[in-house]
C-alpha cells in the first residue's frame, strides 16, 4: 500500500527537527504496544519522544462574515482527544506529545492560557487534573516573524532618532525598502513552543524530556503548583529579541500599522 502524502504539519515538523539538530526519528514506526501508528518517534536524550501531528487547514467557509462570541477551546480539545486516542496505548512507556500547526485558519488561539484551559480540568481557580493524560506535553509548531520583529525594532529606533513617528506611507515605504534583508516582514523561521503537562508524573505518564524544544527560538511554559504560568525556557534568539524591543519600546507603539505589525 502507497505510503500517505506528508500534511504541511508533518513537513514543517521535519523542517524543525533538522533545524535543531534532531536528526534521529522514525516516521509512523511500528509499536508492538499498539495497532496505532502516531506520525513521529524521535530520539532525544537517551530515550525516544512519541509525536504526533494536528493541523489546522483554512476552509473556504472560515472567512464569511460573522460576528459574536466564539469559544477557542473545542477547536484544541478536538485536537487533543485525537492524539489522546493515538497514543493512549503507549501511555507511561514512552514519553508522548502532541503537536499543534495552524495553517493560517482564523480563530485558533494557541496561546498560554488557551492551551492549559483546553488541556486541564479547572475548579475554584485550580488545576485538579489533566484531560488527557497520555500526552506529557502540548507543542505548537509555528513560523516566528523574525523579519517583522527587527522591522519593528529598527522603525521604533529610527522614529526615536528623529523625535516624531512615521505615517503609515512611510512605514509602508521602509518595509518596500528591507525586503531581501534581514529585517523583510516577510521572513519567518520554524520553532516550537512546549506547554508541559503539570500532572506527567513518571510511571504513570512519562514527561517530555527537557532537551526537546530547546532551539534558538523556542520556549518552554510550566504551570506551578501556585497556578501560575512559568516560563522556564526561552532561546538565546527569543531573550535577544525581546531585548532588543525593551530597549526600543516597541510596546509604545501607537500608529495603526505599528500596532497591527507589533508583537
Amino acid at each position: 500500500m502507497a505510503k500517505r502524502k506528508k500534511s504541511p504539519g508533518e513537513r514543517l515538523f521535519e523542517e524543525y527537527l533538522s533545524s535543531v539538530g534532531l536528526c534521529e526519528w522514525e516516521y509512523e514506526r511500528r509499536f508492538k504496544e499498539t495497532k496505532k501508528r502516531p506520525d513521529y518517534a524521535v530520539h532525544v536524550g537517551n530515550e525516544d519522544l512519541v509525536c504526533d501531528v494536528k493541523e489546522y487547514a483554512a476552509q473556504p467557509w472560515d472567512f464569511k462574515l460573522g460576528s459574536g462570541a466564539y469559544d477557542p477551546l473545542p477547536l484544541i480539545r478536538n485536537k487533543l482527544q485525537d492524539a489522546e486516542d493515538q497514543m493512549g496505548d503507549l501511555r507511561g512507556k514512552y514519553a508522548c506529545a502532541v503537536v499543534l500547526h495552524n495553517s493560517e485558519k482564523p480563530l485558533v488561539d494557541l496561546e498560554v492560557l488557551t492551551i492549559y484551559s483546553a488541556l486541564l480540568d479547572l475548579e475554584g481557580g485550580r488545576a485538579i487534573e489533566a484531560r488527557y493524560m497520555s500526552l506529557g506535553a502540548v507543542v505548537v509548531l509555528e513560523r516566528m516573524p523574525v523579519g517583522e520583529r527587527r522591522f519593528v525594532i529598527r522603525m521604533c529606533q529610527l522614529t526615536s532618532e528623529r523625535g516624531h513617528e512615521f505615517t503609515a506611507l512611510e512605514w509602508l515605504a521602509e518595509a518596500q525598502a528591507a525586503e531581501n534583508t534581514e529585517r523583510d516582514v516577510s521572513l519567518r523561521e520554524v520553532r516550537t513552543v512546549v506547554f508541559e503537562n503539570p500532572f506527567a508524573q513518571p510511571p504513570q505518564v512519562k514527561p517530555v524530556p527537557r532537551e526537546f524544544g530547546v532551539g534558538a527560538l523556542d520556549e518552554r511554559w510550566v504551570l506551578t503548583a501556585e497556578g501560575r504560568f512559568n516560563r522556564v525556557y526561552a532561546g538565546a534568539g527569543v531573550v535577544e529579541f525581546e531585548r532588543q524591543e525593551s530597549s526600543a519600546d516597541v510596546a509604545a507603539l501607537t500608529t495603526p500599522l505599528g500596532r497591527l505589525l507589533r508583537r
